[in-house]
């Protein structure tokens, strides 16, 4: 349909008002010249006034089957005869074709197309049914659609003049093998609660069915309703129309009435899937009454307007959630995560997480927070990546507590901090037991005029070289006082093992089975690493 409404009106002429899916195609918001003749939504200008010969009013579904599997087959019954005499299974067809090297024309063979043509036609042996963007708006009379297709398990009607969810309803009754079902981009009228209606209306010809919708969709475990216009008042009134759902996709709708959601009596037990992409959503609390889908695995929250999740129950089997392209800014998301003990699987990126929370810490804290974590953001986890980002993340709530109180590593109060981590860090307390405390209280001592440094207690190292011309030399051997800095260290390393202090990086580890952690903080000392003696450090290139 092409916007026609430039002349309008003319006297005693019949015109149409068209509302766009598309706001761009519209010319007014139903008001032409002074005149008002109807209301756009949201009083945009999306509106258009077309004579009615310029209107497509949509085909009912058998007329859309036809265009979608059938053809002329004239052509195809004498190849198939032939076929058939020869016994061959193979087909031609005259506008398919390649040309060769010398520019001449070869025809493409079809093995095999007899026996899948005999199979396409014969509909009732259909399992699978795809009509997309035909402008299906009728699905025909009672018992008709059943008798055509009555083995159809897979129905894909998207993009489609569907307009009445009893045209859904009367699917339902149809298809009683269906198991999964999408509906997207169709644009459907109110209806009321199907546990209060009593009749399904057969569009087609006026008559009611005395079916109840209630329960109408036995056996269908997945249905897509992707930018429908939905609320969740709506979605709350037909879910119990499908009381066996395993998978649940409503993305792209304005999913804005909280107070309205309410699942049906019973709740959805066999739920496993549940898609919220782009629908507004900005509270997790909203979702609550899904914590009691006690097989829900996987939820998938990616661009909604999510900064925390907050403190909630249940949710208990969810193994896999992705939350990408949210408000997430504070790492303390990764806190409230791991309320979810089963989650082995994280989609968390594309967040504006403030500029001292990088991607690395986002990384390791969240490994360290969900302890069934075994894959984030796509990327599975490294052999003892787990233990890295647990050490990783308790000597980095230490620094942030002594950073918060304005304290030294060597003299706080533990005490302090151990509230500070139950407060923030409920797993501190936990990794403390498992790797111990990195910064253990010294002994006060009187202060020191000129911030000199604490006096240092003697450690034993073990110097390994990696590259250079100390590379497969036994280990050098040397003691160092644990107030060595870094920066300090690595001239002397360099010197002992022949190697460019500038162009060298060092790693530890306290004994053999341990990871090695990298020493990347030239400012600390060996203390702050928690070198102890008998440590090996190795030297990498930059």
């Amino acid at each position: 349909m092409e916007p026609t409404d430039k002349n309008f009106p003319l006297k005693d002429e019949l015109w149409l008002g068209i509302e766009w899916d598309d706001p761009v195609r519209g010319r007014h918001n139903g008001c032409v010249k002074g005149h008002v003749y109807f209301q756009t939504t949201e009083n945009l200008s999306s509106a258009t006034l077309i004579r009615p010969d310029k209107a497509r009013f949509g085909v009912n579904i058998y007329d859309a089957l036809v265009h979608r599997y059938f053809r002329n087959t004239g052509k195809a019954e004498q190849n198939e005869e032939e076929a058939d005499a020869k016994k061959i299974e193979v087909e031609y067809d005259e506008e398919a074709y390649v040309e060769t090297l010398k520019k001449l024309k070869k025809k493409i063979e079809f093995v095999g197309f007899n026996k899948i043509w005999r199979k396409i036609t014969n509909l009732r042996e259909i399992k699978e049914v795809s009509l997309p963007g035909l402008a299906v708006s009728d699905i025909g009379a009672a018992d008709a659609l059943g008798n055509i297709l009555p083995n159809v398990q897979i129905l894909s009607l998207e993009s489609n003049l569907l307009y009445d969810w009893n045209q859904v309803f009367l699917i339902g009754r149809e298809l009683r093998h269906l198991t999964s079902l999408s509906l997207s981009n169709n644009y459907l009228r109110e209806v009321p609660d199907v546990r209060e209606v009593p009749s399904i209306l057969v569009n087609a010809d006026g008559s009611r069915l005395p079916v109840s919708p209630l329960g109408i969709f036995g056996a269908l475990k997945n249905v897509v309703l992707i930018n429908m216009r939905l609320s969740w008042d709506q979605v709350s009134r037909v879910l119990p129309a499908m009381p066996g759902l395993e998978e649940l996709l409503l993305c792209r709708n304005p999913l804005i009435d909280s107070a309205n959601l309410r699942l049906p009596e019973g709740g959805l037990p066999e739920l496993r899937l549940l898609n919220l992409e782009d629908t507004q959503q900005n509270d997790f609390a909203v979702l609550q009454p899904f914590a009691s889908c006690s097989k829900l695995e996987h939820l998938v929250l990616n661009k909604n307007y999510y900064k925390r999740l907050g403190a909630f129950t249940g949710f208990t089997a969810i193994t896999m959630l992705s939350i990408d392209d949210n408000n997430l800014e504070d790492p303390a998301i990764l806190t409230d995560l791991a309320r979810m003990p089963k989650l082995t699987s994280l989609r968390i990126g594309h967040n504006p997480f403030s500029k001292e929370t990088d991607k690395t810490y986002v990384r390791q804290r969240a490994v360290a927070e969900i302890k069934a974590l075994k894959k984030i953001n796509g990327s599975e986890l490294k052999r003892f990546e787990r233990k890295d980002c647990e050490i990783y993340y308790l000597r980095r709530t230490f620094e942030d507590y002594f950073t918060l109180v304005g304290r030294p590593f060597y003299d706080y109060d533990f005490a302090d901090f151990c509230k500070f981590a139950k407060a923030n860090h409920p797993r501190i307390e936990e990794l403390i037991k498992m790797y111990g405390n990195p910064f253990e209280v010294q002994p006060k001592q009187e202060e020191v005029k000129n911030d000199e440094y604490r006096k240092g207690k003697m450690v034993r190292v073990s110097l390994v070289a990696t590259s250079g011309p100390s590379v497969g030399k036994p280990a050098v051997v040397k003691r160092f006082p644990d107030n060595t800095t870094i920066m300090n260290l690595k001239p002397i390393v360099g010197k002992l093992l022949g190697l460019d202090a500038n162009k060298m990086a060092l790693k530890y580890r306290n004994v053999p089975s341990d990871p090695f952690t990298a020493m990347d903080e030239d400012l600390k000392d060996l203390f702050y690493y928690t070198i102890k003696d008998g440590c090996e450090i190795q030297t990498e290139e930059k």
